[in-house]
């Protein structure tokens, strides 16, 4: 009978360059180790949250942490507090380098460069020290949250003493016990048994159970474990029926009827402060810095005690609010940006060379003008913009946009249209600090327009541009447009970052690849790219009429027509007809040049189209959504005042010819 072979040890290798990687993996290799190799914090974290290791060693800094900092941050996760950790880097003669790695935590350090069999020798050390202490893993399951209360008494029924590890997503917990007896626990931002019911409330998690000593140290308590988790369920299910309780996840939170108490808990004061400066019920819950749990219960009696209410999400009624806006000063803010409007028209692409010395007279900052709003998650993408409209700018005035420091993280930029025509750009920072959030107010009075950049549509960046987004809709009810900005990498592709669905790897994905199959290389599944606008609309969670287009930002062109296309809207805006309908369109600007900006094709405008259709079938016509899609989604769509489409639908002949209609249709997909 054959007999059963060990199993293959594994590593992970933490490296900042391959040349740094190379010689660590293959000698690893050769000594029968499975080689991971990161070269990020985050990515090395993802790896060991579905992947587990026997020893991790770091040979210098990564990109996203030192390795005294990657250090401290896996010994501060619970879960890898046992992990044996080697440090190999340069050190100096006091060997301070080494002091400072063993007092984050690791559990050697290694002079580089290394020498090979100096490091097997202590990478065995450590794994016959982790051997003899009897820790070995004699559970390893994927369950959901029901089902943890029966693995628990499992392990008291077998008088086990070990640590149970419990991983669900980036979040993990450890429950202690000694011979089954519930003896301690740890979790994000908690421990004790309030960390035993956070670990109860997670949906999934994946548990593995060591059997190992537990030092006297780590012992707070002494619990029958059965009795004690039955109780715990019951704040459990006070939990789930807080959370079934919640108001819309995009609801805006405001200061309810009640005054907040000074005594309130702290907790409580801190939820009550992120609710009423934009944040959502979604982003506090899941705060990094607050246990889900905790926040949840501590919203929950806070709209029971009346000291906050839900009001309608941030974009609720977005058109029939935008045309309130503009109500006051709708005709001469109108009047001005047509004028703003006619002038752009007439730039002549490409623009000509800029002169080498440009006049910069002095600038009457008190005088008034409309402001059109710029933010986003990426300054530098926010740069290039402002910098292409300052440009189009110069060729119209002859002279230099002025640019000055409004509030602290505050910039405005005069663009000078002609000698009596000035439009300002204000840009806000991609995070609003204390500063900014106090001097909002100020910075919105003559605002007409906000337009957000939504560089990446990772879950950081959302959160980021959401908040920001409820920030601005407590003050501005206007227009708004978001981009997903077009800007070449070195390979002069366009693409923009996502997690992947699965694993939350940070990925960097082609535009123009939409709708193709990839794989992560992390977690190796399959996922498919999405559309760019219609992925980060999903994302911000906006309605159909805010308008979310693609502009490359260094395009003077481009960023010519989303000036175009976003005062149109304005004007639009300030006129609105006599009875608003429940839904309009974002506004298009009524004359202009031909736009390069592409726009998604909402549900509505594609419902218009069908509902123009004949009724009768007819195989000769083409694939009707096909061909909508062809018209709405190109790259370089017609002028909305010349639009074949509605040239057909909107024929004045009083008889309808369904043959000549056909043929029209089918000349506008061809051409």
């Amino acid at each position: 009978m054959a007999e059963d072979k060990e199993p293959q040890l594994k590593a992970l290798v933490v490296a900042p360059e391959s040349g740094d990687r190379d010689p660590l993996e293959e000698f690893l290799t050769q000594n029968g180790f499975e080689v991971f190799c990161r070269d990020s914090r985050l990515r090395s974290f993802q790896l060991l949250t579905i992947t587990q290791v026997d020893v991790v060693i770091v040979a210098g800094d990564v990109a996203d942490a030192s390795s005294i900092e990657f250090c401290r941050d896996l010994r501060g996760d619970a879960g890898f507090q046992t992990l044996p950790l080697l440090i190999i880097d340069e050190d100096d003669d006091a060997g301070s380098a080494c002091v400072e790695a063993l007092e984050a935590g690791a559990d050697d350090f290694i002079d580089a460069p290394f020498i090979p069999s100096v490091l097997m020798a202590r990478i065995k050390r450590f794994l016959k020290k982790k051997s003899k202490t009897g820790a070995s893993s004699s559970l390893s399951v994927q369950i959901s949250g029901g089902e943890l209360p029966g693995v628990l008494t499992f392990l008291e029924a077998e008088t086990k003493t070990g640590r149970l590890n419990i991983k669900s997503g980036e979040k993990t917990a450890v429950i202690c016990l000694k011979e089954g007896r519930l003896a301690n626990g740890k979790a994000p931002n908690c421990e004790g048994l309030d960390a035993i019911v956070e670990a109860l409330c997670w949906p999934t998690s994946h548990v593995t159970f060591e059997e190992t000593e537990i030092a006297e140290e780590e012992i707070s308590f002494s619990m029958e474990t059965t009795g004690t988790i039955m109780n715990c369920v019951f704040e459990v299910d006070e939990f789930a029926e807080a959370r079934g309780a919640m108001p819309d996840q995009n609801a805006m939170l405001v200061p309810g009827d009640n005054k907040l108490p000074p005594d309130v808990q702290e907790l409580q004061k801190k939820v009550f402060e992120m609710a009423v400066t934009g944040n959502s019920i979604d982003t506090i819950t899941h705060n990094p810095n607050l246990s889900e749990r905790r926040a949840t219960m501590a919203l929950h009696r806070l709209f029971e005690d009346g000291h906050l209410k839900a009001t309608n999400p941030p974009f609720h009624d977005y058109t029939n609010r935008c045309y309130d806006q503009y109500k006051k000063s709708g005709g001469v803010l109108a009047s001005r940006l047509t004028e703003v409007n006619e002038a752009l028209s007439n730039v002549k692409f490409p623009l000509p060379e800029l002169p080498p010395k440009l006049t910069l007279s002095s600038v009457d900052w008190m005088t008034p003008a409309p402001k059109i709003l710029i933010t986003g998650d990426d300054p530098d993408h926010v740069s290039i913009l402002v910098r292409s409209l300052a440009d189009i700018a110069t060729v119209l005035s002859n002279r230099k946009p002025p640019t000055h420091t409004a509030h602290k993280g505050v910039k405005v930029t005069r663009l000078y249209v002609d000698e009596r025509l000035i439009l300002d750009l204000l840009v806000l920072p991609p995070v609003f600090g204390k500063h900014v959030l106090g001097a909002l107010d100020e910075c919105l009075i003559d605002c007409c327009g906000t337009i957000i950049l939504g560089s990446a549509q990772t879950g950081k960046a959302i959160r980021e541009n959401m908040l920001i987004l409820r920030q601005l809709r407590q003050r501005f009810q206007g227009v708004y447009c978001c981009i997903a900005p077009q800007v070449a990498n070195r390979h002069e592709k366009y693409e923009f970052r996502m997690d992947c669905e699965n694993c939350g790897y940070m990925l960097s994905v082609d535009m123009a690849q939409q709708g193709a199959m990839g794989e992560c290389p992390i977690c190796n599944e399959t996922l498919t790219i999405p559309d760019s606008l219609d992925h980060l609309a999903h994302k911000l969670s906006l309605p159909d009429d805010v308008p979310i287009v693609q502009v490359q930002p260094a395009s003077h062109k481009h960023c010519r027509d989303l000036l175009v296309f976003m005062i149109g809207s304005i004007v639009k805006a300030c006129n609105p007809p006599e009875q608003a309908p429940a839904e309009v369109e974002a506004a298009q600007p009524q004359a202009g040049p031909a736009s390069e900006v592409r726009e998604r094709a909402t549900p509505s405008q594609r419902e218009e189209y069908i509902a123009a259709l004949p009724t009768q079938a007819d195989e000769t016509l083409p694939n009707n959504l096909d061909v909508l899609d062809t018209i709405l989604a190109t790259e370089t769509t017609k002028s909305p005042t010349a639009d074949p489409l509605d040239a057909i639908i909107d024929t004045d002949e009083e008889e309808f010819d369904i043959d000549d209609f056909i043929a029209k249709v089918q000349g506008v997909s061809k051409g």
